[in-house]
């Protein structure tokens, strides 16, 4: 990514399965790669997707090689979240009268995780937001290995 996407733009591409073979002495027949690639723009989601393309097609065409380059729907799964200003000046709003200044973080730092929500925003105007994940040292976001849930009865 970093020669094809402004270093000002966030991206990553990540493979994160291989599927292939089933014994140590033979050279498989098919091998399976699943990965994921995120971004904030949706420019950046086009260039990726199409970089990705490219990249897949020469590098079969080097090796004399096949290959089937599938993306989710919506071109590449999960859509960036955007949040709509009205709605997310509203979503502040309760926030500070709920925690308070010193309870809310209005300058958090962006996320590359994908988001159900984005493709709800992507229909109707409105704010995703994260509710009690702190901002201490051993606090973290959702999906997070060391995510601790306190629940008060």
């Amino acid at each position: 990514m970093s020669r094809n996407i402004n270093p000002a733009d966030s991206a990553v591409v990540s493979i994160t399965q291989i599927h292939a073979g089933n014994t140590w002495n033979a050279i498989p027949e098919t091998v399976v790669l699943r990965g994921t690639f995120r971004c904030f723009s949706s420019e950046v989601k086009t260039l990726i997707a199409e970089k990705l393309s490219h990249l897949v097609q020469h590098i079969c065409s080097g090796f004399d090689i096949k290959a089937t380059l599938k993306f989710n729907p919506e071109n590449a799964g999960y859509p960036v979240t955007f949040n709509t200003e009205t709605e997310t000046a509203i979503a502040l709003q309760a926030a500070l009268a709920i925690a308070g200044e010193d309870g809310v973080n209005t300058n958090p730092s962006p996320s590359m995780g994908s988001e159900d929500f984005a493709f709800m925003l992507q229909e109707k105007p409105g704010c995703y937001l994260w509710i009690g994940n702190g901002s201490s040292e051993n606090s973290c976001l959702l999906h997070n290995p060391h995510m601790t849930l306190t629940m008060i009865f």
